[in-house]
Formats: C-alpha cells, structure tokens, sequence
C-alpha cells in the first residue's frame, strides 16, 4: 500500500483545550510541535525532530522520529517519517502560537549539548506548551546521532532552567512526570548526565521533601509551587467507589460516530464488568484487532490502561460500566485509535433484571472498517474507492484487502460467536 499522506491546517487544532476531544488534543500536541521544531530552521532546510511518528504500519507502531522543515514559497511545513514512509504538510501555521520562528537561537560558543532520555522530553514538551521559558528549552532540542534528544544549554542558562524546571514538576501532577522532569534537572548539573541518556527515573524521597523545597527556593527565579493532587491529565484526582448495585444485565447500543451509514451493535454485558473486559468485548464485537490504543470517556473524565505511551486519563483497570453509567439512557464514549479517531457512542438502553453469565452480541448493521483506513472521512473516500472498479485507488485498495469486501455486510452469529470468545475463561 502506498505511504501515508496527511494534509493539515494548524488553525483547525491550535485552539484546543479541555471542552475538546482527547483525539483532538492530542492532534493539536503532534502537529504543534512538528511546527514549533520546524519553525526553528532556515527555510529550505529540515531536522530530525524529536516528535516519533503515530503511524501503525502492519499493526505495530513505527518507531521513526520525524524529519521536518519549511518551504518560503509554499509556506508549509512538510514532514516525512524515514522508517513507514508517512508524510505530510501542515499550512495555516505562521503567526500562530506554534510559531517559534523569533526564538531562533544565534550560534553561541557557550553552548553545551546534554542528552535526555526520550520520554523525559515528551513530558518537559507538555509542560513547555505553556511556559515561553521552557519552551526554549524544549522546542531547540535535536536528535543526536544515537537517536537521543539533546538539548543545547548555555552556561548562563543552567541555573535558571533548573529552577524552573524543578518547579514544574513539583506541579506536574503524578509520580513519573516528577521523575521525568528530575533527570533532566538532573542532567543540567552535569553531574548525572549518563544517567538521564539511558532515560533511568530518579526515586524521589518525599520524606524529605521541605529540605528539598529549600534548595530549589533558593536558586534564581523560583516561586513558591502549589501542591494539589492531579490525575495524569493534570485534573484534581479523586477515588470512584465502586458501584454497589445488585447484579443485573445492560443492553447497549454501540454506534461508530461521524460515518454513514450507520454501523452499530447491540450487545448484553453484565452491569459490574470492568473496562478492560468491555473494551475486550467491543473489540470483538465491531471487528477491531486490538492493534491501537483507547480509552473510555464520561464527560471530561476519561479512564484508560496505564503504561500507554502518553498518560490520558485516570486508570481503568478497577473501575466498572456501572460505575459510569446509572442506568438505562446512561451515555459515555470509546475513543479507539487516536490517530484515526474512531470514536463510539455508547447508550444503554435497558437494564435486563436477569443475570448476564456469557456477554452476547445480538444485533448490528454492517461491517467494520478495516483498520488504519484513514478515520471517518477516509472510510467514507474508501467505500467509494472500493465500489468503483474505474476509480483511480480500486486496484491499490483491492490489494490491500483482497477482493470482496462488502461494507454493508453483517454476520450477527459471527459477531455473537466472536464475543463469547472474547470473553472465554473470565
């Protein structure tokens, strides 16, 4: 099949914040910080950022850091992954707050280049969106010939971005961020420099925690933090009870949003199943492969397995349907691949007073997209493409599929048979 191919407008993401989806902050994250990486070079000439590719060629997620730069007489920054082949173009992207092209550092004899492990980075780029100090920091980094960011530090700077710094992830919000962030304050002072390359955290000891505010107080431009207990998503994290309700059976209607026609399932689960069973049994149901990463979302909260490559909410392992939805008209959503923003509505429509021994699938309209298909609106472009012997992109997709692909096909004791399956020795 042939690279993948984006085209983008900044302006359609750079306003996101918290009202919007997570698939849609994520989106304004990676293509934001392509620019401000790119934005930071003369035109014409590219750099390997430290941004990696959200591609998932052949189900595994590539692993390429994408090479990006900017053209004077298009005025697009046009990116290109050197491992998947992916690329694209992102316009719309002078004058707004991505634009770093002013912060462009002269050449400076001073400067001493100190490396960080890579998830170190990504978390001083989440904090850096919001603060022009550290963004200096975070968005002049390179790639050095190990594949591990670097970041150019002036001897005059040290003091101040440690301070900085260690502010910022005493206000981080969850354990490893602080850790994150601690390595390359560690890093700064030269004297743990290995450590940061080989992305080891460093253990804070929080029974000494007023003799290490002290320190940090005391070093130039430091204010007072503010302690608060966050979840990953930087939100006041609190403990959700689990749902004491009797054991009874909810009916659902899962509907994927945004395609026509309409392609959904009606499944029964037990009320008390926890999410991670469920995400198991939607899987199955709609005919996904498991292959991308998802999470759950209730209004504002959203509730996801840890150890994902970027935090997204609280974690889902404990918590249970009930515990999100009270009843019957009861709603929330599951985000499945960010990249391609599959997103499903859920409803409940019943609570069966029945015990539910074996979670069924008994109703559906049509088949399920084929992964890494583009999203929505690639699926849409798909189906005619796949429909249409004489369009430009049969041939091609035909390959890639096989023959024979029927959108509107649907197979009720298949998808039934598919679902007990999943839930085979629970």
């Amino acid at each position: 099949m042939a690279a993948h191919v984006e085209s983008v407008l900044l302006t359609h993401f750079i306003d996101a914040d918290e009202t919007s989806s997570a698939y849609v902050r994520r989106l304004a994250a990676h293509y934001g910080d392509l620019v401000r990486y790119a934005s930071q070079v003369e035109p014409g000439r590219a750099l390997t950022t430290p941004v990696p590719c959200r591609r998932r060629p052949g189900r595994k997620a590539c692993r390429g850091l994408l090479v990006a730069g900017w053209e004077r007489s298009t005025r697009r920054v046009e990116w290109q992954c050197p491992h998947c082949g992916a690329c694209g173009a992102i316009s719309e992207w002078m004058a707004t707050p991505a634009d770093l092209r002013a912060m462009r550092r002269s050449a400076r004899e001073d400067l001493r280049e100190v490396a960080v492990a890579v998830e170190a980075l990504a978390v001083l780029r989440d904090v850096a969106r919001a603060d022009p100090e550290l963004g200096r920091l975070a968005f002049s980094a390179t790639v050095g010939a190990d594949g591990s960011p670097v970041l150019s530090v002036g001897d005059d700077e040290r003091e101040r971005y440690r301070s900085r710094l260690a502010t910022a992830a005493l206000t981080a919000g969850g354990k490893r961020a602080i850790d994150l962030l601690m390595t390359i304050v560690d890093a700064l002072t030269g004297s743990q420099e290995q450590r940061a390359r080989g992305g080891d955290l460093v253990e804070l000891d929080f029974a000494n925690l007023p003799d290490l505010l002290q320190q940090l107080l005391s070093l130039p431009n430091s204010q007072p933090p503010e302690f608060r207990f966050t979840n990953a998503r930087g939100r006041p994290a609190r403990m959700r009870k689990r749902s004491r309700a009797p054991a009874s059976t909810f009916q659902i209607k899962v509907s994927l949003r945004n395609v026509r026609p309409p392609i959904w399932r009606r499944l029964q689960v037990p009320a008390d199943i926890l999410l991670p069973k469920l995400h198991a049994i939607l899987q199955a149901a709609m005919g996904w492969h498991d292959c991308h990463l998802h999470l759950f979302r209730v209004g504002e909260e959203c509730y996801a397995p840890p150890g994902d490559w970027e935090p997204v909410g609280e974690d889902s392992r404990e918590v249970a349907l009930a515990d999100l939805a009270a009843g019957e008209g009861a709603r929330l959503v599951y985000e499945y691949d960010f990249g391609d923003g599959w997103t499903h509505d859920l409803v409940v429509e019943a609570v069966l007073p029945q015990p539910c021994t074996v979670p069924r699938c008994v109703a559906g309209r049509r088949r399920c997209p084929p992964e890494d298909s583009g999203g929505p609106f690639g699926y849409g472009e798909f189906v005619v493409a796949i429909g249409d012997r004489a369009h430009e992109r049969h041939a091609e997709l035909s390959e890639w599929l096989g023959e024979g692909f029927d959108p509107a096909e649907f197979d009720v004791v298949a998808a039934d048979a598919a679902v007990r399956r999943a839930a085979k020795g629970w």
